[in-house]
């Protein structure tokens, strides 16, 4: 049995004609009746006979008419759903990431993706950075978000690493004088009060590296995970940070309706926050996740050239 000889066959039952179902599969009537002809012989049973100049199926047509009808309906879902992820209409994204990119920064980028593909399903994790990179070795996700400077080798040759370098600003409440500086120094920020990620963060220890070169105190007053918890601290004036691109625009984000309450400077000396977008070495991209990943690259790639914010007014 082929599909050829099943669509003819559903069409002379549905018609009721040979030539009605020809007409509907733009076919010839010989054409037609050979498929029909060449299933019967095929199967071992007449499926239709003639009675007062009209076709009549015999009762085991009417079991292969629900079988085949399954078959063929399908049939055209499959057809249907492959054209969908060839267009990027249909598929399943997973990603995981770290957890300060997964509060605001990539739900943002999904959102505005899948405005115009709404059949596509999506899937995220958060995790430390260590364990995204074993979920994009072991091939469970098709996209990781995570620190580089916080994953060893040990799956590298298993992750294609795309790293992103995104250098960082000086988070200042807007009511601070600092806010009117274009610049900030760690001499600017001697001895004040400061948001920080873990002590252990290998930015934590760049930042205090910056500011015992420079003889300042790196007066940490609050500690988290990641820099958006933070933020609550700065807007409200009770402390200042040194945070990465994307954490900025993840406030920037979510307070875009709202007054500034905290401004973004340019820090110097120059610190940053390597990025690294994995995907799996070994493990083919669906169109879906390829289109993704490029858009992501272009996001993260624009934060990493803007090293300077867009000054805020006051």
């Amino acid at each position: 049995m082929n599909l050829k000889q099943l669509r003819a066959f559903q069409e002379v039952m549905l018609s009721g004609s040979v030539s009605e179902a020809a007409r509907r599969l733009s076919r010839s009537q010989p054409a037609v009746s050979t498929l029909i002809n060449s299933l019967e012989q095929e199967i071992g049973i007449k499926l239709f006979i003639r009675k007062n100049m009209r076709l009549q199926p015999v009762p085991e047509a009417q079991y292969l008419l629900k079988e085949s009808t399954e078959i063929l309906n399908q049939l055209d879902t499959t057809r249907t759903t492959l054209e969908g992820i060839k267009n990027l209409e249909k598929g399943t994204l997973r990603l995981a990431s770290m957890p300060g990119p997964s509060v605001v920064l990539l739900p943002y980028f999904i959102e505005n993706f899948l405005n115009t593909r709404r059949g596509i399903k999506t899937s995220m994790i958060s995790k430390t950075s260590p364990q995204v990179a074993r979920l994009i070795a072991s091939q469970q996700y098709d996209i990781g978000v995570a620190d580089r400077k916080l994953i060893d080798q040990t799956y590298d040759s298993l992750i294609h690493h795309q790293c992103v370098e995104l250098p960082c600003v000086c988070a200042i409440p807007v009511s601070s004088p600092l806010a009117n500086k274009v610049l900030i120094t760690p001499e600017d920020l001697d001895g004040k009060p400061m948001t920080s990620l873990l002590g252990d963060h290998p930015l934590t220890e760049e930042i205090q590296e910056n500011f015992d070169a420079a003889g300042a105190n790196f007066n940490v007053v609050f500690e988290s995970q990641y820099f958006i918890p933070l933020f609550t601290f700065i807007k409200h004036g009770n402390a200042f940070g040194i945070v990465d691109q994307s954490s900025a625009e993840s406030y920037r984000l979510l307070n875009q309706n709202t007054k500034n309450d905290i401004v973004f400077r340019q820090f110097s000396p120059k610190t940053s926050l390597t990025i690294t977008l994995m995907t799996p070495a070994y493990s083919p991209m669906s169109a879906v996740s390829s289109e993704f990943y490029q858009t992501l690259k272009q996001h993260f790639t624009k934060m990493a050239a803007n090293t300077l914010l867009e000054v805020q007014e006051a």
